[in-house]
């Protein structure tokens, strides 16, 4: 039986009008998938009558057969042979049909469209299966309004040659295709009853129900999902509804009814939505592990991707995605989106924003995703690049009708503005922010940038504004605090303190007053009041002992004892702080703090417990570094010199910091010449010189070295241009000229020395150097 109706075309014009035994063999062959054998018969019957090669209808043949066997030119160039064959309107018409079957059938549907259109110009009497190919071809680009104007004709003048349910279906696609669910689903409602074996009914049975589930009539579609006939189907369009609905471990059981790898994708997102992160993880991993080419390989990386995304392991995500990126895939926008998303929350916006440009650049469909361009424009303002930020962000603006993006633009355009001190402009795009997330933070910073640039009333009704909206405790003090500072710049209170303590006097149980309590006594220390600051700490370490702000108010109270003269009230209060703060930035600073006070006492020994503390205490690697080579400091100026060494080498093997590097191979340099090493002195320079180049600290430890060598007129050289590179005025550079004066009185030039030490004396600002210029300048005499 013919399967077409190509096939019966062809049939019918071997049968009646050529009638020969070679072309009607040929035919019998075609039509029974046999392409070689059918090319043979119509080969031997070119043979017998040359004259075949100008018949258009025998030209269509061997196209045909010539395609089947995979020879796309040969059959192509026989094609428009026989097209300019045909003369007539008729011939035309009837030539540009048969074209466009044979070009619908091969899936040329551009082609097919051009030669129905053609058709319809040309054929006396086109056919209705004419109208039936060229509103499927229309279907196949894509094209659905034209397609279902197409088939709507065809229903028209339908008088039985095609199934009404078929051209239901038909137009029910266009409509699902181009969002008329409702109408979609209005068409099919009828569609278990179409007849069973049909191949429209399944389809108009699976657009029924997917209409419905776009429409969130769920009940209805999973209506039209029970009638399936193939259970696969009907089994994984149910899941996916109940994976749509929420209902993750109805979805799971029936995904684990299928062996399909969708169902194993499916049930493993169903079992991702339910929580169950490590089942899901392992499911995904069998699969790919089975499947690491498989059809869903990629969308499975992009959900193990997410899963160790939601667990903040962003590392382990993006090597995921990236190893999805790697396959030839459909979902490639999917995973350049989330490999943006993961590493823009990882803050490594320069490689967001790499995956963001290939996601516009490769797929300019997507610049339709306007939170995606959102996060784009953020990654640029992150990066310091403000101009390109705003150029992004208000292209996104001219664009966007979503009031949720619209804010967050606006509030990111505020941020802008702000950063270049703009900030009326700035106030303007905050205050453009509408009711939602962002609104509240948007109306505290609209004040406070009319608050930068001195409009204090306008910023006061803005932060009460504010407050009105907040419901945080934390930012509701941070906005009161924010009030009364533009109230201060009105006049209202005679100075900062006062406004302070009237705020704590309001406020009495609020989170922030050991904080504004510090404030206040930070406000005496900058009055050089430390009598009246120790009075304000010793209130709030009585109050809020174990407040956040103790062991910061002990620094500080530390400090204005040193400066009243209690020296060892400050020492004893040193030591209390890391009993308050064990391990923050506050205890470093301080302990510091102590262990030089110390050292400036001469008590060395307890300095050197105080950094041997810290050196095993601290987490950081650079400060533990850091520690251990104050240690060797104090051992160095001790004489110890073997246990400074000891100490230096520690440093140099184990530390990678640029910074603690430099200072251990200078003092390595400084402990190898008091040691009399010369050498090793010269290594250790050698180490630097290659790591850092030739700063001036090099320099000036090249001159000691020289010196040390006898070298004097290369350590004299070294010391100057040393000198010349310090800056004017700085400890370095003084003595760089006390050594370059040093090594020009050595090479007896006493007039070039005493010029470098005059120099050195009208630069000097410490004791110390100033002491020691004078000394120098008297030898001379």
């Amino acid at each position: 039986m013919p399967r077409n109706l190509f096939e019966c075309s062809l049939f019918l014009l071997a049968s009646f009008v050529w009638g020969s035994d070679f072309i009607r063999a040929g035919d019998a062959y075609a039509l029974s998938a046999r392409a070689a054998g059918a090319n043979a018969c119509y080969n031997v019957a070119m043979l017998e009558d040359p004259r075949l090669s100008l018949r258009m209808d025998f030209l269509l043949r061997k196209s045909r057969v010539g395609r089947e066997l995979g020879d796309e030119e040969l059959a192509q160039a026989i094609l428009l042979r026989a097209q300019n064959l045909a003369v007539s309107g008729s011939e035309i018409g009837r030539t540009s049909f048969l074209l466009g079957l044979n070009a619908f059938f091969v899936g040329e549907y551009a082609s097919a469209q051009s030669f129905f259109s053609k058709a319809l110009l040309y054929h006396p009497d086109p056919p209705l299966e004419l109208l039936y190919y060229l509103g499927w071809s229309l279907y196949k680009r894509g094209n659905y309004d034209a397609s279902r104007n197409v088939f709507l004709n065809l229903a028209d003048l339908n008088q039985g040659q095609f199934s009404s349910e078929e051209l239901n279906t038909l137009l029910a696609a266009t409509d699902f295709n181009t969002a008329s669910l409702e109408v979609a689903k209005t068409r099919l409602r009828d569609a278990a009853t179409y007849p069973k074996g049909t191949w429209y009914r399944e389809e108009a049975l699976y657009l029924a129900g997917y209409s419905a589930f776009r429409i969130d009539s769920i009940n209805q579609a999973r209506r039209f999902f029970s009638d399936l006939e193939d259970s696969t189907r009907r089994i994984y369009s149910l899941a996916c509804l109940e994976l749509a609905d929420g209902h993750f471990e109805e979805a799971t059981s029936l995904y684990s009814r299928l062996d399909s790898e969708a169902a194993r994708y499916g049930q493993a997102v169903s079992l991702y939505l339910a929580g169950r992160l490590s089942a899901a993880k392992g499911l995904g991993k069998d699969y790919l592990e089975g499947n690491p080419q498989g059809a869903f390989a990629a969308q499975t990386y992009l959900l193990l991707g997410t899963i160790e995304r939601d667990r903040m392991l962003f590392r382990q995500a993006v090597s995921l995605i990236e190893r999805g990126l790697e396959l030839d895939s459909d979902h490639r926008p999917a995973l350049l989106r989330a490999l943006a998303e993961t590493q823009f929350a990882r803050k490594r916006y320069r490689d967001a924003l790499k995956a963001f440009s290939e996601l516009f650049t490769s797929y300019p469909e997507h610049l339709g995703d306007e939170t995606a361009r959102l996060l784009a424009a953020r990654s640029l303002f992150y990066l310091g690049e403000t101009d390109s930020a705003e150029a992004s962000l208000r292209a996104l603006l001219d664009v966007t009708r979503d009031e949720v993006i619209a804010n967050e633009t606006h509030y990111y355009l505020g941020e802008v503005a702000a950063r270049r001190g703009d900030y009326l402009a700035a106030a303007e795009e905050f205050a453009s922010v509408k009711q939602g997330s962002l609104y509240a933070r948007a109306l505290r910073r609209k004040g406070e940038m009319l608050a930068k640039s001195g409009e204090h009333t306008q910023a006061v009704e803005a932060f009460r504004a504010a407050l009105g909206v907040t419901t945080s405790r934390d930012e509701r003090e941070g906005i009161l605090l924010a009030i009364e500072e533009s109230r201060l710049a009105l006049g209202v209170y005679p100075d900062r303190i006062t406004m302070l303590k009237s705020l704590i006097e309001r406020y009495p149980d609020a989170a922030r007053n050991p904080e504004l309590q510090l404030q206040v006594a930070l406000e005496h220390v900058e009055e050089g009041n430390c009598i009246a600051a120790l009075h304000e700490i010793n209130k709030l370490l009585a109050r809020y002992p174990n407040s956040q702000a103790a062991p910061e108010a002990l620094e500080y109270k530390a400090r204005c004892q040193r400066r009243l003269g209690k020296i060892d009230e400050a020492i004893a209060t040193y030591r209390e702080i890391p009993k308050l703060a064990p391990s923050s930035a506050v205890l470093m600073r301080s302990q510091v703090e102590l262990a030089q006070l110390l050292l400036s006492l001469g008590r060395d020994a307890e300095a050197l417990a105080v950094y041997r503390e810290l050196s095993t205490t601290s987490r950081s690697a650079a400060d533990r570094a850091t520690f251990t080579l104050a240690m060797a400091e104090i051992y160095y100026s001790q004489g110890n010199y073997q246990t400074a060494v000891d100490l230096i080498r520690t440093v140099i093997n184990e530390s990678s910091s640029a910074s603690v590097l430099k200072q251990a191979f200078l003092l390595g340099i400084d402990v190898e010449l008091a040691r009399g090493e010369i050498t090793t002195a010269g290594s250790y320079a050698k180490r630097y010189r290659n790591r850092f180049g030739e700063t001036a600290e090099y320099l000036f430890h090249r001159g000691a070295i020289d010196r040390a060598s006898g070298k004097l007129q290369d350590a004299f050289s070294a010391y100057k241009e040393a000198a010349g590179r310090f800056p004017e005025r700085s400890e370095s550079r003084i003595d760089a000229l006390i050594g370059a004066a040093e090594a020009a009185r050595l090479l007896g030039r006493t007039g070039e020395a005493r010029g470098l030490l005059e120099q050195a004396a009208l630069e000097v600002q410490i004791d110390r150097q100033r002491i020691e210029i004078t000394r120098r300048l008297q030898a001379l005499e």
